[in-house]
Formats: C-alpha cells, sequence, structure tokens
C-alpha cells in the first residue's frame, strides 16, 4: 500500500467574500502531485542530517570496517573483529596521546575540547548544508506511508483527521519506472561524521577536508542513500518510504 496524507488548505474565495478551510482535491483535476526539494522537508532535525561523533565509533563506521574485512577475507567464516582491530581498520591511531585539542586551543573562555567540539560541528553543518543545497536545485522527493490507517499521520498529516488518505495503484507504470525506496530508521544506516584521535572519517571512510569534489562516485551514491533514506527512529510510525527523482522530469 502506498498513501499520502493531505490536510485542509486555507482557501479564500474574493468573489463571495469567504475564507474557509477546504480539502485539498486539485491532483484530481490536473493529475499532479509535488516532489519536494530536501531542504523543504520537514523533518530538520534528523533528515538529510549527518550526526557527529567525537572520540567514538559511529555505526555506519564500524559496519564500514567489518565490510571491508569480510570482502577482504576469504575465510569462510573469519573470527570477529575486536574494537582494536575495528580502529586499525579504519586508520586510526590507537593511542589516545597522539592527539590533544587543547594544545592548540587558546580559548580561556571555554574548555579546550567544548571549543573544538563546536567548531567541527560548525563545520560538518555547513558541509551538509552545501550538499542538501545543491541536491535541492536537481532532486524531488515523494515522501508515502505504507500504512491507511496511521494515527499519527492523520494527526500530523491530515488536518487531525479531518483531511483525506490518497492510496494509489502500485501496479501503475510510474511506480514501476520510479520504485518506492524505504526508509530506513536503524542507526547503522545514518550518514555519520567521526572525529576520532586527530582522524576524520565519513561513513567510515577517512577524509582530510570536506571538498565534495574529492568524493568517489561510490562514496558520493552511499552518502546520498544515507541522507535521503534515513530518519531518527523517533519517526518510524510512520512507515515511510520516498521516490527520488530529478526534478526535470
Amino acid at each position: 500500500m502506498l498513501v499520502k496524507y493531505f490536510g485542509k488548505v486555507f482557501n479564500i474565495n474574493e468573489s463571495k467574500c469567504e475564507c474557509s478551510y477546504k480539502v485539498r482535491t486539485e491532483f484530481l483535476k490536473n493529475g499532479l502531485f509535488r516532489f519536494t526539494q530536501p531542504n523543504k522537508l520537514n523533518d530538520k532535525g534528523s533528515e538529510f542530517k549527518l550526526y557527529p561523533y567525537f572520540n567514538k565509533i559511529s555505526p555506519s563506521d564500524r559496519e564500514y570496517a567489518i565490510n571491508d574485512y569480510k570482502k577482504n577475507n576469504n575465510q569462510i567464516n573469519p573470527p570477529a573483529l575486536s574494537e582494536e582491530d575495528i580502529l586499525c581498520k579504519l586508520g586510526i591511531p590507537n593511542d589516545t596521546n597522539s592527539y590533544n585539542p587543547s594544545e592548540w586551543s587558546g580559548f580561556n573562555s571555554k574548555p579546550a575540547e567544548q571549543y573544538f567540539q563546536e567548531n567541527q560541528i560548525n563545520n560538518i553543518e555547513q558541509f551538509n548544508e552545501n550538499i542538501v543545497d545543491n541536491m535541492s536545485k536537481v532532486l524531488g522527493v515523494f515522501s508515502l506511508s505504507t500504512d491507511a490507517l496511521n494515527e499519527h499521520m492523520w494527526v500530523m498529516y491530515a488536518t487531525e483527521g479531518t483531511g483525506i488518505a490518497v492510496e494509489f495503484d502500485e501496479s501503475h507504470s510510474f511506480f514501476e519506472k520510479n520504485i518506492p525506496q524505504t526508509v530506513s530508521y536503524l542507526k547503522t544506516d545514518r550518514a555519520t561524521y567521526t572525529h576520532y584521535n586527530g582522524i576524520e572519517l565519513i561513513n567510515g571512510v577517512k577524509r582530510k577536508n570536506f571538498n565534495i569534489e574529492n568524493f568517489s562516485s561510490t562514496e558520493m551514491k552511499d552518502l546520498f542513500y544515507r541522507l535521503a533514506l534515513s530518519k531518527n527512529k523517533s519517526w518510524s510510525q510512520e512507515k515511510e518510504k520516498r521516490i527520488i527523482i530529478d526534478l526535470k522530469k
């Protein structure tokens, strides 16, 4: 089941000098539905976001290290990686004294570690914003639920149950050409930034800077899917699927 919830919209009838809230029905006449640009989506807190980690491995880092280990290991059942092995796989020196932000801070108003983390978060937020703005120039997102009887969706998106839910025919050629993709609410599927002992990682891959041009096509594809198709667990009740296409289409 693919469902889109619609709430009422404010309608002004100038000829009759009337104002009212009405159910949206334009799509019945023009057959059009909006594909929203990533920077206009409603969950500003968790979708299309890189999650920062400091001095600990993120779930996506761990997954990257384990997958790389398995890919390059010929054993049928290779032994599990220790925490030390995972750090080694990620290129992180296992030396807590190898990096100390307090040595370069020079700021007395805040603890050095706090200042450093705030500075890094500002950098990664800017990087994140640049990526999403670039995506928003060319991509649109059509969000759907797989549940027509979802109380949360009726309240949040259908004007507290007074709107409508539109169910789509999944056998239509549009959905065969543009396959809806399931949104994940697992931490292992999120896009993450990690700073650990002076080493910076994005989804397990070591980075020297935040220049998109330095990402390989495989890394960019992985980053895109992690940004576009993952959300915080608190949104899991929406049971969301997404169609993401070029806005020119």
